[in-house]
């Protein structure tokens, strides 16, 4: 980052994506609003500029960098953060953290969630907390995401995509896609990628009879016994 590019951001203000922090003494504020932005769509956090958007910059040296640096890494997951310094006329340093939008949302410092709502940092609630742990433990290399073995859409019954597809459009679930074709309904509900199956269409919709040899785990098994005990 130079000067002009400084400048540039301060003029805005604080916002969702611009923090202002007068010195790294305040490196654990900034710390949390990183992790706040990391867990929304990224941003700056700026040492060396007042609250009204003041550049002031500070006297930076090496240890200063690995200070601001050390408290970056206390965030969760771990992640890699660019710590810049920008000289000014009067010879002092802003030092910009440059924070993306992070790829393995929920981010905690400290054991806690932030997020961003304006210029202001705050604790994630709970509910959000965990949607996000949800779809972070929920990437596409998961089972019932990898392409289906050797079945195609004519392997599914058509009629339960249908009638799943109409209740769910009855309870406000789904808008109506205005097709009944299985296939454009699956792709409608992601469970078809590059023209292929998935092993969640399979589980939901295969008939019964496609379902072995590789599918054993979607059928049930059930063994009646003679009295009590399981002898016969």
């Amino acid at each position: 980052m130079n000067i002009a590019e400084l400048e540039a951001i301060v003029s805005g203000g604080e916002s969702e994506q611009v923090e202002f922090k007068k010195t790294t003494g305040q490196k654990v504020d900034g710390t949390r609003t990183a992790c706040a932005m990391l867990n929304g769509r990224g941003g700056f956090v700026l040492y060396g500029v007042t609250d009204v958007g003041e550049i002031c910059g500070q006297d930076v040296t090496t240890r200063t960098l690995e200070e601001v640096a050390a408290e970056l890494r206390k965030i969760e997951p771990q992640v890699l953060l660019d710590v810049d310094k920008v000289a000014l006329d009067s010879g002092r340093h802003v030092v910009a953290v440059r924070v993306p939008s992070g790829a393995s949302k929920p981010y905690t410092y400290d054991g806690r969630a932030y997020v961003r709502q304006g210029p202001t940092t705050m604790l994630m609630e709970q509910s959000e907390y965990r949607r996000l742990l949800l779809v972070q433990m929920h990437p596409t290399d998961r089972w019932e995401n990898q392409p289906a073995h050797q079945l195609t859409v004519g392997d599914l019954d058509a009629a339960e995509i249908t009638r799943t597809v109409d209740e769910a459009i009855r309870r406000g679930r789904l808008d109506e896609p205005g097709t009944r074709d299985p296939e454009a309904l699956l792709q409608g509900l992601g469970l078809i990628r590059d023209g292929i199956l998935l092993n969640a269409a399979v589980v939901l919709f295969a008939k019964e009879e496609r379902l072995l040899p590789f599918y054993p785990q979607c059928l049930l098994r059930m063994a009646r016994f003679v009295g009590v005990t399981t002898a016969e």
